[in-house]
């Protein structure tokens, strides 16, 4: 629009369009962008560089996307949809399939008998530290394996479910102490007999697993069932993170969404639950047993048998003694002697 000064002539013309005209002054602005002709397909952008794969897995995405490196300036990315769990569907620029690596177990050292207990390495996608991986899946036999345990809304069920998921172990059954249970289940589990016959349930089993969450006894049934000839396989769930120079003893069991930190050491048949956290250089000595969002903080040392309550905290380098009992909620700044027991913010004795 032109808009004219008062004397009529040129002098003072504005380009600038009237506050009621802007409405259509933007439309006809929006028809007048330029053309950008034709959308490039993939096989003509991946003329102009080649194609390589970029894995995006942080929080669990199973996402692949490919990124084409043009010769020109400019770069141009090319998103393709989340492929189905399995290969990878994107192929490289020699146009061969790019596979997803499979899923690695750690190993323990192998005993006499050249057998080897295994867990499953892998880590929470996302985790900036590293994980250590072992051999392939592929390498090893089905393990026929036993649950120490047999309540069926105890931890039992927890380890059958645990264990039930890696196909190297094979559950066949159930070992109960307790005459009256001989008839329970768990699973389509059933009891194949009691502590005292271990040398006797041996003969066609390789391993054993702990299916009961109270500290007392762990030690000494993982001692005995080593004696006896049994493996102590490493369980470690799929979410939990463990770095790689932490040090888990045989009989080990790392619940979901744990942490172990770096150079922390687990002693044998020692149980960290559900969301705990276990700090860098922090010790758990042979049966511990860790409740669920307990947090044991760097260079901490909880002895042996010993039982931590859930949501408790033990401060950096105090000690917890053998059997020493701490209760749910606890926060420990000072050294618990053995057998002792201690509850309150801050923990204070109760015997």
């Amino acid at each position: 629009m032109v808009r004219r000064g008062c004397s009529g002539d040129q002098r003072g013309v504005s380009t600038r369009p009237r506050l009621l005209d802007r409405p259509a002054q933007r439309r006809r602005r929006v028809h007048a962008r330029p053309h950008r002709g034709p959308a490039r397909s993939r096989a003509d952008t991946a003329k102009r560089g080649r194609l390589r794969p970029i894995r995006d897995e942080l929080h669990g995405s199973s996402s692949v996307r490919a990124r084409c490196l043009p010769s020109g300036p400019r770069s141009v990315h090319v998103a393709g949809r989340d492929p189905p769990r399995g290969a990878s569907l994107l192929r490289d620029g020699a146009g061969g399939r790019l596979v997803r690596s499979p899923r690695r177990l750690v190993t323990v050292p192998a005993d006499a008998a050249g057998r080897r207990a295994v867990h499953d390495g892998r880590r929470r996608r996302g985790s900036p530290l590293s994980c250590r991986h072992g051999e392939e899946r592929s390498s090893f036999r089905r393990v026929r394996t036993l649950v120490y345990g047999s309540r069926p809304d105890g931890h039992a069920k927890v380890v059958v479910e645990l264990a039930g998921a890696e196909p190297a172990l094979e559950l066949v059954g159930l070992v109960d102490d307790h005459p009256e249970n001989a008839q329970r289940t768990i699973r389509g589990l059933r009891v194949l007999g009691s502590g005292s016959e271990l040398t006797q349930l041996r003969g066609g089993h390789d391993a054993l697993l702990l299916g009961f969450g109270e500290s007392v006894g762990r030690a000494e049934i993982g001692e005995r069932a080593e004696a006896a000839g049994f493996e102590l396989p490493v369980l470690v769930h799929a979410s939990a993170t463990v770095c790689a120079s932490a040090q888990l003893a045989p009989g080990v069991q790392v619940l979901a969404f744990t942490y172990v930190g770096p150079d922390a050491r687990l002693g044998s048949c020692a149980l960290v639950n559900t969301g705990a956290i276990v700090e860098h250089d922090a010790v758990l000595e042979d049966g511990a047993v860790i409740g669920p969002r307990v947090t044991v903080c760097g260079r901490a040392r909880v002895g042996r048998e010993a039982t931590i309550g859930a949501g408790a905290t033990i401060l950096p380098d105090v000690q917890i003694g053998a059997r020493a009992v701490v209760g749910a909620g606890a926060l420990v700044r000072e050294d618990v002697p053995a057998s002792v027991r201690v509850a309150g913010v801050p923990a204070q004795r109760l015997s």
